[in-house]
């Protein structure tokens, strides 16, 4: 998940859709391309990554679907989208294990898809 404040994507809403864009991109290249790129510019920021285990990482990231996302029929799902049931589960969740208080939390103040791709 992305995290922005309402004044800037208020204020800036084509740079938050080209933003988006890019880094949906950027995941997909990644996960269906070579991740060698982007493995050498994470080895420059953590000397101690080995290629076992980006590449381990990666492969996680592959098969539990955890950029994809899985849709609720267990169909595939794309990357960057995150529906609004999904996202009421996920703040059910944190309610339940007292990460968030019950009740304060809503879909609609928390996330929007408007500034997403169209899928």
């Amino acid at each position: 998940m992305l995290f922005t404040n309402r004044k800037f994507a208020r204020e800036h809403p084509a740079e938050l859709r080209a933003f988006m864009r890019a880094y949906i991109k950027g995941w997909n290249d990644y996960l269906t391309g070579d991740p060698a790129p982007a493995h050498a510019a994470m080895k420059k920021t953590n000397s101690a990554l080995t290629e076992e285990f980006a590449l381990a990482s990666r492969q996680l990231i592959l098969d539990e679907k955890l950029v994809t996302g899985r849709e609720a029929d267990g169909g595939p799902a794309n990357t960057g989208q995150l529906s609004p049931a999904r996202f009421a589960t996920q703040i059910a969740q944190l309610e339940e294990i007292g990460v968030l208080p019950k009740n304060k939390v809503s879909v609609e103040q928390a996330m929007t898809t408007d500034f997403l791709p169209a899928r």
